[in-house]
């Protein structure tokens, strides 16, 4: 349903360790915005940190858009 109304502006990143999803974040890009819609994560890695690592990536990738 989301796909739907927003095409190719909505984005789902992915954080993997040990073979597998471990953290997700959706987000939503249009022209020069970017909008964090939710993120999750497995509680057994979050030693990890993984969101945090995620959404500063997404960040990273989002500045050089």
């Amino acid at each position: 349903m989301l796909r739907g109304a927003l095409g190719t502006s909505l984005k789902l990143a992915l954080a993997h360790a040990g073979g597998g999803p471990v953290a997700a974040v959706l987000y939503v890009v249009m022209g020069r915005y970017a909008l964090l819609a939710d993120n999750a994560s497995l509680p057994e890695h979050w030693s990890l940190n993984p969101n945090n690592l995620l959404v500063w990536r997404v960040i990273e990738d989002c500045l050089s858009m």
